[in-house]
Order: structure tokens, then C-alpha cells, then sequence
């Protein structure tokens, strides 16, 4: 049986791809080697698992998973590897035979259904990038070598296979110090490669995150290497608020629908640049509730682009319990304008708690003197702490002046803490817009990274978008966001793939205990991508 199986495994390879089947970067295209023929990739992402370390994913997919996915009309599948599959920690560069034996099967599946596979390592040597934990890659300079050489290993095996459409170096690459530091692992990586391949695209992504900080620069944290042959990769979840609300790990609270126009969405990229540091202090011990008035702060500054509300608690070993507010706003004469925010009741997943040095904590609970609403409590924090809610953003006018006022109540609040209700200020650096949360504001933030593959003369590729489960309920959108998604992706011939095909949290397919099911399927969300992708 094995003996066929491999035979099998030879004549698919020799016979049904070619050396014309490797894809190549031309300007800002796919070509196909030998025939100069355009390609777009659009395929979904396999997850295999990587999160919970499973060497084998033998539950995550079949061969009749690949069916499904050419079913849908799709080419490719970004395919997540962990690089336990191939080694382990205390044995490195001693590659391990099932973790080969386990792509091989993979690739020969891939080649019988003609779906492209983009090998992307998702947890390298030194960990998970993307929550930014995974600083040992960058730290230690042996878990660099490691990745390098597993990659070479493996472009060395399948240097001569065109189903594999090319090497996705590193997913959210999460640097501690700068972004230069990725650039150079990059073309580190890229360069021992090539010493053994010079047919399959690398693909290198943005750099996600500096510091343990999500922001962007002026290309969007884009940046070039030098090889001819590179396939450019940005991710897409925007606006967060929407794509991510309920999920576990980011604090996020609902998020509302799509699309909305009342709700106004902002562009990525906004940053932190000053703050109304005259805020009103609030009484150290225990206070029972009060009601605290701030002082008016004028808007001078028109690189103050968005303000929003903090919950300031700064130093209290105490702890400090917030309900409602209101922020007023007046204009050049000091006239009342209008409430431009009221609060009835403190939804904790709606606010981000920060300490600088991770002391502290913020949480929900009632209290029945303030009529059973829910209120905030933040308490042992030993530094600077606050909570903010971008939720609650809005956009001041120039010369007007806005006050926060609302309700407290402080236990065994020190002497030397600072809390408060606050103002802080975003600005923006660029062309600021504020879209309605709609395909025009989805549009707008795709053209950042389009602009840039334009200017560079280079190919895009969105490696993941997607939704948390909760975007598919309670009539919040979800079909409509993917099905915007997918009319801009074809609107600007972009290669893509969905996040993700088999998970609970963003799966196409829920579950994780068993193979794919159509009984744990989202079944519109299938026949959304049949209908779109399908010619």
C-alpha cells in the first residue's frame, strides 16, 4: 500500500504540474513561469492547529477538505505551520520524518485538486508574533538561526515543486526594539533560501507591531528586501472594534453591526498626543458617590484630531469606582453647545485598561446606591493606569472647549494617587477622514496598502481577513462585511486568503475535537464565497 501511495505521490508531481506552473512576481502581478499568464490567488487559510502546538494535525483536515475548498471557486490556502512539526527544542536542526511525511501527504493532496499552498510559518522558534510575547525570536539569537535554517531545509526539499505557490517567512512579525530588526531577518532568511531555491516567491509581511505597540508609519509599516521575486503581505481587520468584539483575548466588548452609518469609524493609525493634564482630582480615603465637575479644556491644537474619555487611576492601591458621565461642549464664547456623550451604564468590555507596569486591574460590578447600575472599579494600581474606551471617540471643532463631568465613589484611596475623569487626544498623520462604518470606510483603508504596492511598483497579498463568530450573530452583519470585502479584493485584483478554515473562533468550520462537518459549518458564509468566487 505504501509503495503505491508513493508511486501515486511521483506521478502526480511529474505529470500534472509543471515547471510552468511556478509562480513568479511581475510589476504588480502573479505570473505563471512558463506562460506569462497572469494569476490571482484566492484561497482561505488552514490554521492546523498551531496554536495549541499539535505536532500533526491529523483533526483539522483531510483530502476532502481541499475538495471543499476548490468547491468554493478558490486556488490557494495559506497553510500554518508550527515549527514543532519539524523539530523540537532540545534536539534543534534534527528534523523530524513524520513532520515531512505529514506536508508531503499534504502537498500530494494539493496537487491532485489543483490548490496552490502558501507554507507560512505561524509560531516560529522563540514563539507566537502576534500578541507580541513572542520577543525570544528576536532576543535570542540561536532561535534566529534556528528559523533560518528550518526554512532552507525546507525550500531545499521542495525547491523543484511548483503546488507550492511560496514561502510565507513569518506571520505578525512582533519586534521589541525596531523595525529594522524584522527587515534584516527577512532578508537573512530570504538570502539562505536562496541559496538553495531561486523558483518559489518569498512573502513578507508588514511588521505588526514595535514594542508591544500596534501602530503604523507612513507605509503602513510596508517595507521592501532585495530580491526579485517577493510577494508583499499586509492583514485586514478593520474597523477591530467590529471584527474582534467578544473575543477573549482583547478586551473588546460588542462591537455593534455592519454596516451602520451612525456609527463613525476611524482610520488605523491614530495616535496618542497629549492629554487635558488639569483634569479634576478626585478625594484620596473613602469618599462615598459625588459628583465631580471638570474644568473646560480648549481645543487649540488642530494636530488634535479625535478625543475620547479616560478613566485615570494613577498610583491608588486602593481602588476607585466610575459610573456615569457626560462630556459637554461649548463653543468660542463659551456658549453650551450640546452633550457630545452621556452615560447611563459602564460596560466594562467597552474599556481598555492599561498599566504601565502591569499592576492593577479593572472590572464590572453593581452597585445598588447608584440605582443597581453597573459601574467600573479599578484598584491596585502602583503607576500610571488608566481606561479608555474608543467606542467613545469623537471628533472636537477647533476653539470650542469640552468638559468631562461624572460620578465617583473612592475606597482607602492614598494620598499620592492621581484619579480622575480625563480627556486624552489622538491625532493623525497623513489625509485624516472619518468614514461611516461602511465599505467606504473598508475601501479607504485597503487603498493605504494598494497606494503602496503601486507606488513600489510590487504584488499585494491580504493573508488574512476575517470575523470572530460573533459578527455572523445576532443579525451584526458578518455576510455583509465578507461580502464588501470580497467586491473590493476583485475591484483591485488583490490575491487574498480568509482567515480561517477550521477553528471555533474565526472558522469557516467550528470544532476542533474532529474533522470538519457540515454539521458545524457556516453554510452561508460557504455559499457566499461560491457565489462570489465561482465564474
Amino acid at each position: 500500500m505504501r509503495i503505491v501511495t508513493f508511486i501515486l505521490f511521483i506521478f502526480i508531481q511529474f505529470t500534472c504540474w509543471s515547471q510552468e506552473h511556478f509562480i513568479k512576481a511581475k510589476g504588480q502581478n502573479l505570473i505563471l513561469s512558463g506562460k506569462g499568464e497572469t494569476i490571482l490567488l484566492k484561497g482561505i487559510c488552514f490554521g492546523n492547529q498551531v496554536w495549541s502546538d499539535v505536532r500533526i494535525p491529523e483533526l483539522h483536515h483531510n483530502e476532502e477538505d481541499f475538495q471543499r475548498v476548490k468547491a468554493m471557486g478558490m486556488n490557494c490556502i495559506r497553510f500554518y505551520m508550527n515549527y514543532l512539526t519539524f523539530e523540537e527544542d532540545d534536539t534543534p536542526f534534527e528534523y523530524k520524518k513524520e513532520g515531512w511525511d505529514w506536508l508531503d501527504k499534504n502537498i500530494a493532496w494539493a496537487k491532485k485538486h489543483g490548490i496552490y499552498l502558501i507554507l507560512n510559518m505561524h509560531v516560529p522558534q522563540g514563539g507566537f508574533q502576534s500578541n507580541a510575547k513572542g520577543h525570544a525570536l528576536w532576543q535570542e539569537k540561536m532561535n534566529q538561526v534556528r528559523l533560518k535554517k528550518l526554512w532552507r531545509a525546507i525550500a531545499n526539499r521542495y525547491a523543484n515543486e511548483p503546488i507550492i505557490a511560496g514561502y510565507d517567512l513569518l506571520n505578525e512579525p512582533g519586534v521589541p526594539d525596531s523595525a529594522g530588526q524584522w527587515k534584516q531577518l527577512a532578508q537573512d532568511i530570504t538570502d539562505d533560501i536562496r541559496t538553495v531555491d531561486k523558483n518559489h516567491l518569498i512573502i513578507v509581511e508588514r511588521t505588526n507591531s514595535i514594542n508591544k505597540k500596534w501602530t503604523n508609519d507612513e507605509y503602513q509599516n510596508m517595507f521592501l528586501i532585495d530580491d526579485p521575486n517577493v510577494l508583499y503581505e499586509f492583514h485586514f481587520y478593520s474597523p477591530i472594534e467590529y471584527t474582534h468584539q467578544n473575543t477573549p483575548w482583547t478586551g473588546l466588548g460588542d462591537g455593534g453591526e455592519y454596516p451602520n452609518n451612525n456609527i463613525l469609524s476611524f482610520p488605523d493609525g491614530l495616535k496618542w498626543y497629549s492629554a487635558d493634564f488639569e483634569y479634576t482630582r478626585f478625594e484620596t480615603g473613602s469618599q462615598p458617590w459625588k459628583f465631580y465637575e471638570g474644568h473646560r479644556f480648549k481645543i487649540t491644537d488642530d494636530y488634535i484630531k479625535v478625543a475620547k474619555p479616560v478613566l485615570l487611576c494613577k498610583n491608588n492601591h486602593g481602588a476607585a469606582y466610575f459610573a456615569d458621565f457626560l462630556v459637554k461642549e461649548y463653543d468660542e464664547k463659551g456658549h453650551f453647545v450640546r452633550d457630545v456623550i452621556t452615560t447611563n451604564s459602564m460596560e466594562v468590555n467597552n474599556w481598555y485598561f492599561w498599566a504601565a507596569d502591569g499592576n492593577g486591574s479593572m472590572k464590572k460590578v453593581e452597585d445598588f446606591s447608584m440605582d443597581e447600575k453597573d459601574v467600573i472599579k479599578i484598584s491596585g494600581t502602583t503607576g500610571d493606569a488608566n481606561a479608555s474606551s474608543n467606542d467613545l471617540r469623537f471628533i472636537p471643532v477647533l476653539n470650542h472647549s469640552y468638559q468631562i463631568n461624572g460620578w465617583v465613589k473612592t475606597d482607602r484611596m492614598n494620598r499620592d494617587a492621581e484619579c480622575g475623569y480625563r480627556l486624552d487626544f489622538e491625532t493623525y498623520y497623513g489625509e485624516f477622514k472619518v468614514y461611516p462604518r461602511n465599505k467606504g470606510y473598508l475601501e479607504a483603508e485597503l487603498l493605504k496598502y494598494i497606494e503602496w504596492g503601486k507606488t513600489n511598483n510590487v504584488p499585494l497579498y491580504l493573508g488574512e481577513f476575517g470575523l470572530y463568530e460573533d459578527c455572523f450573530k445576532r443579525n451584526k452583519g458578518g455576510l455583509e462585511w465578507v461580502e464588501d470585502m470580497l467586491d473590493l479584493l476583485q475591484k483591485y485584483a488583490l490575491n487574498f486568503t480568509y482567515h480561517t478554515y477550521h477553528e471555533d473562533a474565526f472558522g469557516l468550520y467550528k470544532g476542533h475535537a474532529s474533522l470538519p462537518s457540515e454539521k458545524k459549518a457556516n453554510k452561508k458564509l460557504i455559499q457566499l464565497f461560491s457565489d462570489k468566487l465561482n465564474p
